[in-house]
């Protein structure tokens, strides 16, 4: 999938940057250049995130469901 589906189906992002520029110390996948990051609907009760990462190619290459501590 590219950005502009993802966004059409999860809505606008919580953030948009640079792979690891917002969530520091997680395993990133190879080749990742952008990240998005989602909140759950009960955020910050609910410290849950569900991460997108894409490609040199602009598609989606990986995604985590993360918990805050």
């Amino acid at each position: 999938m590219s950005a502009e589906q993802v966004i059409e189906i999860m809505g606008k992002p919580a953030w948009d940057a640079q792979c690891g520029a917002t969530m520091r110390g997680i395993g990133l996948p190879n080749q990742c250049k952008r990240e998005m990051g989602y909140k759950v609907t009960l955020a910050p009760l609910d410290p849950s995130y569900y991460l997108i990462w894409f490609g040199n190619d602009g598609r989606v290459v990986d995604t985590a469901p993360i918990t805050s501590p």
